[in-house]
């Protein structure tokens, strides 16, 4: 399968905007031959709840001492 043209972050909310199912725009982002089917996943979780769903999973993490 030949990569897919690239596709811009208004690309990708256009599409989530206009009601595309996720894994439809998963499969757009992977075809592009730059991402990853796990990236692709994060960032549309990411476009989609925006950064606080990230956040909080990874406040469980251990931080390195002296970080935050």
């Amino acid at each position: 399968m030949a990569p897919q043209p690239m596709l811009t972050a208004a690309d990708v909310r256009k599409m989530l905007d206009r009601g595309a199912h996720h894994s439809e725009v998963v499969d757009q982002l992977v075809s592009t031959g730059i991402w990853s089917d796990a990236g692709a996943k994060e960032i549309v979780r990411f476009m989609t709840h925006g950064p606080d769903e990230l956040l909080d999973r990874n406040r469980s993490l251990p931080t390195q001492k002296g970080t935050r």
